[in-house]
């Protein structure tokens, strides 16, 4: 199977640690530009140097905690171009 997510973009929740640092990992092995999200910065820039970048790619972080209510408003009403991500 082919899984070649080359010039799509992925955003990944708690992606500093467990089974979110494993999907971000994995997507940009395969590809795709990658969106960290996590509370802690020095976590996510680490994460984000990590990431593979064969395809071309290049990722970046957002920081975020999902207990204020402002933050998951921002999120959900941000203008990314929604139809380039995989949800």
């Amino acid at each position: 199977m082919d899984l070649n997510l080359k010039g799509k973009r992925a955003v990944v929740c708690g992606s500093t640690q467990g089974i979110g640092k494993a999907a971000a990992i994995e997507l940009a092995l395969l590809g795709a530009h990658v969106t960290l999200l996590a509370r802690e910065e020095g976590k996510l820039k680490e994460e984000a140097k990590e990431l593979s970048t064969n395809a071309g790619q290049s990722h970046n972080y957002l920081v975020a905690d999902f207990i204020f209510q402002t933050w998951s408003n921002r999120l959900l009403n941000a203008t990314w171009p929604r139809e380039r991500f995989i949800f």
